[in-house]
């Protein structure tokens, strides 16, 4: 059964970023010989950098000028990982070799270019906000200490919202927060009115912990309160809902 777009492009961000975190978990850099050893006993580890080469790879195929946008952020991060991608790409020309799901071989090339065809414009644009994440993902080397905390996630949001800085208040959200947030107040809003809006803030306190998932509720000007919800994913909360 193949694995619908929208699920394998969740999967693919969620599994990379796991796989990052789970070597430093290790203590061991991805790009050494004993990662490789490793990775080869760890099925984790191996299916979310296959993972992240699928989407790559949907990517490069539907959306115009990504693979020149990745391609220095890509290129570091491949050699971060290169024994377990070598390991992979060594497993693509093998048939009977590892787990056809994460194998990118021609043919699966091929069905990527037929899925990549018939987007509808909804799905495209989820896609632009996927591997618009995925570049951030080869870009990063550490844990951001500005999004430690949801405390310190949402002084981020906000500094970067007074400032008008969109990329950084992008880099403040998951995935789904991206494609409500970004589309319906980021790109609509004016540098003048995201700064408006940056500052009508007035209240912040965390009202509830679910372990991964924090709730708080924020007040604006003119005591309007609301809620925001946070999601910790490689040791970074973000905003998943607001």
């Amino acid at each position: 059964m193949k694995t619908p777009l929208s699920i394998l492009l969740a999967l693919a961000i969620a599994g990379a970023v796991a796989a990052t975190d789970s070597a430093g978990q290790q203590g061991v850099a991805m790009g050494s010989r004993e990662d490789a050893q490793k990775a080869g006993h760890d099925p984790i580890v191996l299916e979310t950098i296959a993972w992240a080469r699928m989407l790559k790879a949907s990517c490069d195929i539907g959306i115009p000028k990504f693979q020149e946008r990745s391609a220095e952020p890509y290129t570091k991060w491949r050699q971060r990982n290169i024994y377990t991608i070598q390991q992979l790409e060594r497993n693509d020309a093998l048939d009977s070799s590892g787990n056809a799901e994460f194998r990118l071989t021609p043919q699966k090339r091929d069905e990527l270019v037929k899925q990549m065809e018939n987007l509808s414009p909804l799905e495209r644009r989820n896609l632009e906000d996927t591997c618009d994440e995925l570049i951030d993902l080869f870009s990063r080397i550490a844990p951001d200490p500005h999004l430690s905390s949801p405390e310190k996630t949402w002084a981020t949001f906000l500094g970067a919202l007074k400032d008008a800085n969109r990329k950084l208040a992008i880099s403040c959200l998951t995935s789904i927060a991206r494609r409500n947030f970004k589309h319906s107040v980021l790109e609509e809003l004016s540098d003048e009115k995201l700064k408006e809006l940056g500052n009508s803030f007035t209240e912040f306190h965390i009202t509830m912990d679910l372990g991964d998932i924090r709730e708080a509720v924020v007040v604006l000007q003119g005591e309007k309160a609301g809620m925001i919800y946070f999601q910790l994913s490689d040791k970074e909360w973000k905003i998943s809902e607001m």
